[in-house]
C-alpha cells in the first residue's frame, strides 16, 4: 500500500463510524446517512476526497478559508455580541448536498410560492378579492405588521411587487420540505451564499472541479437584467442603486458585495431625494434620476413622510413616487405585509383561487389564533405547538408549548385569548441534521448539527428563477429547535448537484433573457466625501508611523539631540500626546506614552485610532475598492500588534510592518482606482494631509534652527527632517555632505519633482482644485483664492518664506479652511443649488 495511503487521515468508512456512533435516536432526518447508517450517494466524492486527505492538510485548508474570511473582512453583526459590527462571517467548510432532482421539484414549488404572493401583494394593495370573498380575512392583512396603508394603489412596473423572494426551509423526519417562513421585504442572505461559494472554491477547488455542482452567477445575473427591464427609464438607460441603512446594519458586509458584484452604487437614504414625483441621486455633478433602488431596508423605515415619521434612513416623499409608478423598488414598498405567519395557513385556497393550482411547496401547519376553532386546536395541543407574533419575533419571541408547566400555559393561553389575532401556531417539526467539520486541531471527526436552507428567487422575463443553491445555516448544537445567525449560528454553502456532467438542469425561469444597457451614475456627495477622508486618514496614519517609528529610534540610540528634541516637540505639535504636568518641554514624553499612542486601541488621538477611523471610512466605500485593496486595508487596521500592552521591540517591528502597509494602500490608490472625480477627492484628501504634516515638521525644524545663530545653523544636522519626509534617498542621491538646512531646502521644500516634497503637494492641491472645477461645472470662487500664502508658495516665494516659522504656521491654518471649504462646497451642497 503506498505511503500516503497508509498516512491518509481515514477511511470513508472510519469517517462514517465516528459519524453515525452519534447517530440520532429521536427520528431526525439525516441529510449525510439514510436510515441504515449508509451515506447518501450524492456525498460519496466529498467523503472520498476527505478520506484521501491528511489530517494537517484539512486543518491548513480550514485555517485558509477562516483566513480568507478575516482578509476580505466578511462580516455579519450579532447585536448582543461584543464584537458588534467586526464579528466575522460564520462558516462551516463542509457544503450541504443536494440531488438535482430534488432541487428541481423543489424549485418549481418555490417559483409558484413567489408567483402566488406576487399575486397576492397586487391584490391586497388592488382590488383586494381576496378579502371581499373571506379567502383571507381582512384581520390578518390588516393586523399584520407588514401592511402599509400608504402603499394602497402602488403601480408596481411590470406588475412585479416580489422582486427578490426568499423562503426558510426545514424537512422533517419523513424527507419532506416545509416552508417556515417567507421572507419578502429585503430577503438577505443570497450574498452571503455567494461568498460561500466563492470560499469553498479555495477550500476545496477540487470538489467543484470534480463535482457537477451547478454555478449560481445565472441567479444575479437574472436579478440584474429584471430590474434594469422593468425599470421605468421612460426611453432613458436606467439608473440602478442598491438601498443600504448603513455600515451599521448587520448584513452591511452583504450590501457592498451585493452592489459590487452587480454593478451598482450603494447609496444611503441620505444620498437620494424626491424631486417632482421623480427620485434623484445627489452628487456632486448635480441631481441624477434614479430608476429602480434594490432596496435592503424594511418597509417603515423607507420613507419618513408617509411611512416611519423617526426615520433617519429613508427618503421623503418615496412613497409617493412608486404610487405614480416613476421609480421601481425592489421589492414594493408593503411587500412584508406577506411575511406574516398568519397567512401562511391560507395560501392553499389563495392558491386556487389566484392561480388555479394546487400549492406545490406547502408551509408548516398553521394556526392563526383570530379563528375559533385554530383556537380550540391550539388549546388541546399546546405542547406540539410553537407560538409566535404576527408581527414576527421582534414584538414576541417564539415559545415551545412542551417548555410551560401548568401555571405558565395557562398564562399563555390567556395571553393570547385577551388579543388572538395577534398570535399564531404552528406545528413544531424536529429539524434535520447535516455533518460539520469538528475544529478540534488532532481530533478531526464529522459531528451532526441541526441545519435549515434558506432558498432564494428572482423574478425574470420568463417567470420566477431559483437560485440552484442557498445559504444553509447550521446550529452550534445538535439539539436545536430553531436556526438562526442571530443566534450565533453558522452557514454552509449549499451544493445542488446537476443530473450530470453533461445535462444541466432546467430551473424555473432561468431561461436567457433581454439585457437592458444600465448606466453608470455620477459620484455620490457622501461617497465624495469618504473618499476624500479615507485620503487624509491613510496619509495621516503614515506620517504618524514614520514620526512614531523615527522618535522612538532617536529615543532609542541617543544618536542626535537636536534631532530628539525637534521630533519630541513635532510629536506634542501634531497632536499625538499630551505633556505630562510639570515637563519642562516636549522631549521629557515618557517611552511608555509614546509607545502606547502606537499600538494602544483607546489612545483618541494615535496610530490605532486612526486606523479604526480609516477602516470605518474604508468599509462604508467597500464596494468601491478592489479585492486586493480592501484585504491589504483590512489586514492593517486589523493588525494583531494594535494591543493594550506592548514594549519598544514590538513597537518598532509594527510601525515597520505600519510604514509598508500603509505605502501599499498609497500604491493601491494610485494603481487600482479609476481616476475619475471621486478619485480626485481621495488624491486631493492625501495632499492636503501631507501638508498638514510637512507644515508641523517645517514649523518645529525652523524654530529650532532660528534659535541657533548662523553658525549653528550651518553645522546642525536635519537628518531626521529627510528620514520623515522620505527624501533621504534624493538627498544622498545628490549630495554626500551632512544634512544641514541649505543643503536639503531645496528637496524638502522646493522640488516639483519630488512626490513629498512642500512644491509638489502645493502644486498638486492647485491642479486638483482646477479640474474639480471642470469636472464638476462648480465654481470655484474662493476655493481659489485660499489666502496669499498657498499662492505664494505655488507661485515661487519659497526662498523668501523659507525661513520663517510663522509661514509655516499660517500654512497649516490656511490647509484648515481650504478643507473646510471643500466641505462646504461638495459634501454638504445645498439640493436647490444643484443642477438638474
Amino acid at each position: 500500500m503506498p505511503a500516503h495511503v497508509k498516512e491518509s487521515l481515514t477511511a470513508p468508512s472510519t469517517l462514517l463510524a465516528g459519524y453515525i456512533g452519534r447517530f440520532p435516536v429521536d427520528g431526525r432526518f439525516d441529510e449525510l446517512c439514510a436510515a441504515d447508517g449508509a451515506a447518501r450517494a450524492h456525498w460519496d466524492p466529498v467523503l472520498e476526497l476527505l478520506g484521501r486527505m491528511q489530517a494537517t492538510e484539512i486543518e491548513t485548508r480550514l485555517a485558509g478559508a477562516q483566513q480568507h474570511i478575516r482578509d476580505e473582512g466578511i462580516t455579519y453583526t450579532i447585536y448582543a455580541d461584543p464584537q458588534g459590527r467586526d464579528r466575522p462571517w460564520a462558516l462551516d467548510e463542509l457544503p450541504l448536498v443536494l440531488p438535482g432532482e430534488e432541487w428541481e421539484r423543489l424549485s418549481y414549488g418555490l417559483a409558484q410560492r413567489a408567483r402566488l404572493l406576487n399575486q397576492i401583494l397586487a391584490d391586497i394593495y388592488g382590488a383586494q378579492s381576496l378579502l371581499h370573498k373571506g379567502i383571507i380575512p381582512p384581520e390578518v392583512v390588516y393586523g399584520a405588521g407588514g401592511w402599509l396603508p400608504a402603499a394602497f394603489g402602488t403601480r408596481a412596473p411590470g406588475d412585479i411587487f416580489l422582486h427578490s423572494y426568499a423562503a426558510d426551509l426545514l424537512r422533517s423526519p419523513d424527507g419532506q420540505w416545509w416552508v417556515v417562513g417567507d421572507r419578502t421585504q429585503a430577503p438577505s442572505g443570497a450574498g452571503y451564499a455567494l461568498e460561500n461559494r466563492l470560499i469553498m472554491s479555495r477550500a476545496f477547488p477540487e470538489l467543484l472541479t470534480q463535482m457537477p455542482v451547478a454555478s449560481l452567477n445565472g441567479f444575479f445575473t437574472a436579478l440584474r437584467e429584471s430590474l434594469a427591464f422593468h425599470a421605468p427609464s421612460d426611453g432613458e438607460s436606467p439608473r440602478i442603486v442598491v438601498l443600504t441603512p448603513g455600515p451599521l446594519n448587520e448584513t452591511y458586509y452583504e450590501h457592498s458585495l451585493l452592489a459590487r458584484y452587480l454593478g451598482f452604487p450603494l447609496v444611503e437614504g441620505g444620498d437620494l431625494v424626491v424631486r417632482d414625483g421623480y427620485v434623484w441621486l445627489k452628487t456632486i455633478h448635480g441631481l441624477q434620476r434614479i430608476h429602480a433602488i434594490l432596496r435592503r431596508q424594511d418597509d417603515a423605515y423607507c420613507d419618513p413622510l408617509e411611512l416611519r415619521s423617526d426615520s433617519a434612513l429613508g427618503i421623503a416623499g418615496l412613497t409617493d413616487c412608486a404610487r405614480r409608478g416613476n421609480v421601481l423598488i425592489a421589492n414594493a414598498l408593503g411587500a412584508g405585509v406577506v411575511e406574516s405567519a398568519a397567512l401562511q395557513g391560507f395560501l392553499p385556497a389563495a392558491c386556487r383561487a389566484l392561480l388555479g393550482e394546487e400549492l406545490m411547496l406547502p408551509s408548516v401547519a398553521t394556526w392563526w389564533c383570530g379563528e375559533r376553532a385554530a383556537m380550540d386546536y391550539v388549546r388541546s395541543h399546546m405542547d406540539d405547538l410553537v407560538i409566535k407574533s404576527v408581527h414576527g419575533i421582534g414584538h414576541f419571541q417564539p415559545i415551545f408549548g412542551q417548555d410551560l408547566n401548568a401555571a405558565q400555559r395557562e398564562e399563555l393561553l390567556a395571553r393570547i385569548e385577551s388579543t388572538p389575532d395577534s398570535f399564531v401556531a404552528q406545528e413544531w417539526v424536529r429539524l434535520s441534521q447535516a455533518p460539520v467539520l469538528n475544529r478540534r486541531p488532532g481530533n478531526l471527526k464529522l459531528e451532526a448539527r441541526s441545519v435549515g436552507v434558506r432558498a432564494f428567487a428572482v423574478a425574470s422575463a420568463q417567470g420566477y428563477q431559483v437560485m440552484p443553491g442557498g445559504l444553509t445555516r447550521v446550529e452550534s448544537h445538535r439539539d436545536a429547535r430553531v436556526v438562526s445567525m442571530q443566534r450565533g449560528g453558522a452557514s454552509k454553502d449549499t451544493w445542488v448537484l446537476q443530473a450530470s456532467d453533461n445535462e444541466e438542469l432546467v430551473f424555473p425561469g432561468d431561461e436567457a433573457g433581454a439585457t437592458a444597457p444600465i448606466v453608470h451614475t455620477g459620484v455620490p456627495s457622501r461617497v465624495a466625501e469618504n473618499l476624500f477622508w479615507m485620503g487624509r486618514y491613510t496619509e495621516r496614519a503614515e506620517g504618524m508611523a514614520r514620526l512614531l517609528r523615527l522618535t522612538l529610534s532617536e529615543r532609542l540610540h541617543h544618536a542626535r539631540r537636536h534631532g530628539a528634541e525637534a521630533l519630541h516637540e513635532l510629536v506634542w505639535r501634531y497632536g499625538l500626546v499630551e505633556l505630562p504636568k510639570g515637563a519642562a518641554g516636549a522631549s521629557q514624553i515618557p517611552l511608555e506614552q509614546l509607545i502606547r499612542c502606537a499600538t494602544h486601541p483607546r489612545h483618541n488621538q494615535g496610530l490605532a485610532a486612526t486606523l479604526d477611523q480609516l477602516g470605518r471610512v474604508a468599509f462604508s466605500l467597500r464596494d468601491r475598492l478592489s479585492h486586493d485593496h480592501w484585504r491589504a486595508m483590512n489586514r492593517l487596521v486589523n493588525d494583531q500588534a494594535l494591543t493594550e500592552n506592548s514594549t519598544l521591540g514590538p513597537t518598532l517591528v509594527w510601525l515597520d510592518r505600519a510604514v509598508s502597509g500603509l505605502a501599499a494602500l498609497s500604491g493601491f490608490a494610485l494603481d487600482a482606482m479609476n481616476r475619475d472625480t471621486g478619485w480626485r477627492f481621495l488624491s486631493l484628501g492625501r495632499r492636503l494631509e501631507r501638508l498638514v504634516l510637512l507644515a508641523a515638521a517645517l514649523n518645529v525644524a525652523t524654530g529650532h534652527l532660528n534659535q541657533h545663530g548662523e553658525s549653528d545653523q550651518r553645522s546642525q544636522s536635519l537628518d531626521w527632517l529627510l528620514d520623515l519626509t522620505d527624501s533621504s534617498g534624493s538627498f544622498r542621491g545628490r549630495s554626500t555632505g551632512m544634512a544641514t538646512w541649505q543643503a536639503i531646502r531645496d528637496i524638502v521644500l522646493l522640488d516639483e519633482t519630488h512626490p513629498r516634497s512642500l512644491r509638489f503637494q502645493v502644486d498638486g492641491v492647485q491642479q486638483a482644485l482646477q479640474r474639480l472645477g471642470r469636472d464638476t461645472g462648480n465654481s470655484l470662487v474662493g476655493l481659489e483664492q485660499t489666502g496669499i500664502l498657498l499662492t505664494g508658495w505655488s507661485l515661487g516665494g519659497f526662498p523668501e518664506l523659507a525661513m520663517q516659522q510663522s509661514a509655516f504656521a499660517q500654512l497649516e491654518q490656511e490647509i484648515g479652511i481650504l478643507s473646510d471649504l471643500l466641505v462646504s462646497r461638495y459634501f454638504s451642497v445645498s439640493e436647490a443649488g444643484m443642477a438638474v
